[in-house]
């Protein structure tokens, strides 16, 4: 079972410019892209208002996206933004 973090290296909260607080996570999923492929994945943090994944296939900003989360079920949105933190892996924020 995954043990929730506290957030380390935040701003503080009257400096925050996020609409929720985002909480560290390790948890394991999968994900479908817009063509219906489907990749493994690893949430890295969490909020009210969307999750940021370790993927190794990127979608394009604005597609829509489909994650199935262990603990958390199916989530869904479009994603945000994508940061390339190497050569395969891709950081996703997710909006309704």
């Amino acid at each position: 079972m995954a043990l929730l973090q506290p957030k380390s290296h935040s701003l503080p909260h009257s400096e925050e410019r996020r609409r929720h607080q985002r909480v560290r996570v390790n948890l394991q999923g999968r994900y479908i892209l817009v063509d219906r492929s489907e990749f493994p994945c690893q949430v890295v943090n969490i909020s009210p208002g969307g999750i940021a994944l370790i993927a190794p296939v990127s979608g394009a900003v604005g597609d829509r996206v489909i994650a199935y989360v262990d603990h958390l079920g199916r989530l869904e949105g479009k994603i945000a933004r994508q940061l390339q933190a190497s050569s395969r892996l891709f950081f996703y924020a997710l909006r309704r």
